[in-house]
């Protein structure tokens, strides 16, 4: 074999080498999906620590209405300057988490629906008590524990 016949062969094998890595990536190779085991601990996860030091926030609050004497619906002032804002975290967090792909659809109602119940309390301008503000969320932590999502749903139900 010449050396211009062994080049031109070397040639084709490298092209035919090159050319079969090349291609639509999508159909031979795809980034791992988070599968929702994952999912059910970041999202977990992510709550718990929204939730972190929440009942020192609630006392440093309720330590602030008493200092100005201001206590007229200190309920109320600590659903939405202090829960309200935790929820909303909450549901931040889990939509920066990747989905498990054959679920994406169940979480964004399961986060909708969230997302609605707290749109409800946000409008009350007197929240009398906690079992005020939770009977909104029922139906969704229903949701969130249903798909184990027990660190997301409020703690009592």
């Amino acid at each position: 074999m010449s050396v211009g016949s062994k080049a031109f062969v070397t040639l084709v094998v490298a092209v035919a080498t090159i050319s079969a890595g090349c291609g639509d990536e999508s159909s031979t190779s795809t980034p791992d999906a988070v599968t929702k085991a994952e999912f059910i601990a970041k999202a977990n996860a992510a709550c718990e620590k929204e939730r972190d030091g929440l009942e020192k926030r609630v006392r440093d609050f309720e330590r602030q209405l008493a200092a100005r004497n201001a206590r007229p619906l200190p309920y109320a002032d600590m659903v939405h300057f202090v829960l309200l804002p935790t929820i909303e975290g909450e549901i931040r967090r889990i939509y920066q988490l990747d989905l498990p792909p054959a679920d994406e659809e169940q979480i964004d109602a399961m986060l909708s629906t969230k997302k609605f119940a707290l749109d409800q309390v946000a409008v009350i301008p007197r929240v009398p008590s906690r079992k005020v503000a939770e009977r909104h969320f029922v139906e969704a932590d229903k949701l969130f524990r249903a798909y184990g999502l027990t660190s997301c749903a409020s703690s009592s139900g």
